[in-house]
């Protein structure tokens, strides 16, 4: 398989799209190999939002590499909650559909989870699972101290 993109400067040459570049002018040659999508007009409250997460991650100590796998962790964990969570109609269905076909198969742990999964308030799982994501980067940046 042949990956084929394109420079960057042939996206923001189409005067079609109205893009103005902002910074990195002397990159323009780059192939693009990953874009976002935002309808945002003004996106720079996302921006901010990088910024302070970058910013708390820097000063926790994680730095080059592991400030990149960081700020991703965190950001996937945030976006894939609130995804599961606005497709939870759909997904209750399916686990009820789940915990049908595995009771009385040779799957007890699976059952167990599947009924805890519907149980609980969507705050209470996200703050669980943050609080997992930030205890483990806690004890990265400890480690990398020492």
């Amino acid at each position: 398989m042949t990956l084929r993109t394109v420079p960057l400067r042939t996206v923001v040459e189409r005067a079609d799209l109205g893009l103005e570049v902002k910074a990195g002018k002397a990159h323009l040659d780059r192939p693009v190999c990953w874009a976002h999508v935002s309808e945002l007009r003004d996106p720079v409250p996302y921006l901010l939002g990088q910024e302070f997460l970058l910013t708390a991650l820097t000063r926790a100590g994680f730095t080059g590499a592991a400030l990149d796998h960081a700020f991703w962790v965190v950001v996937n964990y945030v976006a894939g909650f609130a995804a599961k969570e606005v497709t939870w109609p759909m997904r209750r269905e399916a686990i009820n559909d789940m915990r049908d076909y595995v009771r009385g198969k040779p799957y007890p742990v699976l059952a167990d989870h599947l009924s805890a999964m519907s149980e609980g308030r969507p705050d209470d799982r996200y703050s669980f699972g943050l609080a997992c994501v930030v205890a483990g980067l806690e004890t990265l940046a400890s480690a990398a101290r020492t």
